[in-house]
């Protein structure tokens, strides 16, 4: 883990950041050693929330407690499958929406957006 997360909160969206700093969650190393179950019994921390702070994570290489290291691995295949499309020519992907493209393959992959929390748990182990 980079140092800077011993003491700073990955970048996420405003509801995820709320929600933890209420739970006394400041930093990215005291977000990491909590698993998705304690995470969910947050107030307001719903199953789209504890994705997308799965999918932050992964993009990092780093993991919730609990996880298994198939959320950094699906984040980097993913990475590579869409840059071997743009470098064949068969997608076209602006920089600055590259991670979103990754961020609706991530979850449609894990199933998170369609099928809700039960997909996610069967995905996410």
């Amino acid at each position: 883990m980079e140092a800077r997360w011993q003491t700073e909160l990955i970048p996420l969206a405003l509801r995820a950041y709320h929600c933890l700093r209420s739970a006394g969650i400041t930093t990215t190393a005291a977000l990491c050693e909590r698993s998705a179950a304690e995470l969910l019994a947050i107030p307001q921390m719903g199953h789209t929330t504890v994705a997308e702070i799965r999918e932050e994570l992964a993009s990092h290489g780093l993991l919730l407690r609990g996880d298994h290291g198939g959320y950094v691995e699906l984040w980097r295949r993913l990475e590579a499958a869409v840059g071997a499309l743009e470098a064949g020519g068969e997608l076209a992907v602006r920089a600055d929406s590259r991670r979103a493209v990754l961020s609706v393959l991530f979850r449609g992959v894990l199933g998170v957006d369609e099928g809700g929390p039960e997909v996610w748990s069967q995905a996410g182990g």
